[in-house]
């Protein structure tokens, strides 16, 4: 079990209630949207590579992830065990979390799942593609790429009033990540609201280095051969594969939380390192860090590119020359050995990031995950694709520099 902890640490993330009930609902047997898997996949992503994932609204009951509370790597609300000892911090908050319980009271149907109201599959998805539609209107309105006809703009500030209830939450909980220096999940039918808020923290920069590698070495070679390709992230795609039911799928993640430790630890490190640096160092130990991941991410770009067979013929030669003399060895070994060598301490950076690409090349493809068991007759490519050219869209209204 997780040692409770006073505050925000520098690897737990914020969580809006949303992103929660959309993934119980797809493990409890609501039938596969593109919606409520997109927010499994994230579920799966935060519990992996965070420390905690701290909620920003009550939590569930009875239900398959009251085990992740109970372990303590899921909070019930803020202010349960994540309560800063800071008061200007524990006033921030205070602030954030009272702007949450607002969205209850104005428009309680946004935090109906994380009460535990009768909810149905329907309802669940008509809300959801509402405040889809909604939200990607107003982005583009305040943007102006669309332009609102004079006789509609009284009702489009109707639709913005109805659902600013809704972005006050969004906002602040992702105010509360900026604060804090953490990474924060909006659900798939929150994106729009959320979009321009994103702050990629380190850990998610180097799990996005995976990504980026999944999309160059699988997607474009699947999208070149004529075949889909769907937005399943490597994490996603490890624990998925595993299972044969869904009440696997917890299990499957804790048990991936427990193997991926590494990965974990090192996230965390990074993000101390980095908060350190901005709050008590200096420019040079910015720099330094930032050369450190620039070269360990260049490092595993070249392995993963590598030959097999290279990779271990250095690796056999490494453990035979250590116990051996220099004589007779060839300079072009020792210079090979002696890189070897470097690259090995870059990698130490990234520690455990290799690890989770060798596990990913075992795992299951794309559609036989979407076409499995664990969704028997549920997939249906058209709405995947309609939702894939959606988060295609919205994303360009991320911040400069964002864009994964």
């Amino acid at each position: 079990m997780n040692e409770a902890h006073a505050g925000i640490g520098p690897n737990d993330c914020l969580v809006t209630d949303n992103v929660m009930s959309s993934a119980r609902n797809l493990i409890g047997g609501f039938p596969l949207t593109p919606i409520n898997f997109a927010d499994l996949c994230e579920f799966i992503e935060m519990l992996i590579i965070h420390e905690r994932i701290i909620m920003t609204l009550a939590s569930f009951t009875g239900s398959p992830l009251e085990d992740l509370v109970r372990e303590r790597i899921v909070t019930s609300t803020m202010f349960r065990d994540a309560t800063p000892l800071e008061d200007r911090e524990r006033q921030f908050v205070q602030k954030v979390y009272e702007q949450c319980l607002r969205t209850l009271e104005e428009g309680g149907t946004f935090g109906r799942g994380i009460l535990d109201v009768p909810d149905s599959h329907e309802e669940s998805l008509e809300t959801a593609l509402l405040r889809i539609k909604i939200g990607e209107m107003m982005l583009a309105v305040d943007h102006g790429r669309r332009k609102v006809a004079p006789d509609a703009k009284e009702s489009v500030e109707k639709i913005r009033h109805l659902y600013q209830v809704f972005k006050d939450y969004a906002d602040a909980v992702f105010d509360a990540a900026q604060y804090f220096h953490v990474h924060a999940y909006a659900g798939a039918s929150e994106i729009a609201y959320s979009i321009e808020k994103t702050v990629r923290s380190i850990p998610l920069r180097l799990y996005d280095e995976l990504r980026k590698l999944q999309k160059e070495r699988i997607d474009q070679f699947l999208i070149t051969a004529g075949y889909k390709t769907y937005d399943i992230p490597p994490f996603a795609l490890i624990v998925l594969s595993r299972c044969k039911r869904r009440e696997d799928i917890v299990p499957e993640i804790l048990w991936a939380r427990e193997e991926f430790s590494d990965f974990r630890k090192t996230c965390t490190t990074r993000a101390v390192e980095i908060r350190d640096a901005s709050e008590h160092g200096t420019f040079k130990d910015i720099v330094n860090l930032q050369t450190d991941l620039d070269k360990a991410i260049e490092v595993l770009r070249r392995k993963v590119d590598a030959p097999t067979t290279d990779s271990r013929f250095v690796y056999r030669l490494w453990n035979l020359i250590k116990a051996a003399t220099p004589w007779g060895i060839t300079r072009d070994v020792l210079d090979r050995l002696q890189d070897y060598d470097i690259d090995r301490q870059h990698l130490q950076n990234v520690n455990g990031l290799m690890d989770v690409w060798k596990k990913l090349r075992k795992a299951s493809s794309y559609e036989a995950i979407l076409r499995s068991e664990l969704f028997p007759n549920e997939f249906n490519e058209e709405d995947f694709a309609a939702f894939s050219t959606y988060l295609e869209h919205v994303r360009q209204y991320m911040p400069v520099g964002m864009n994964a």
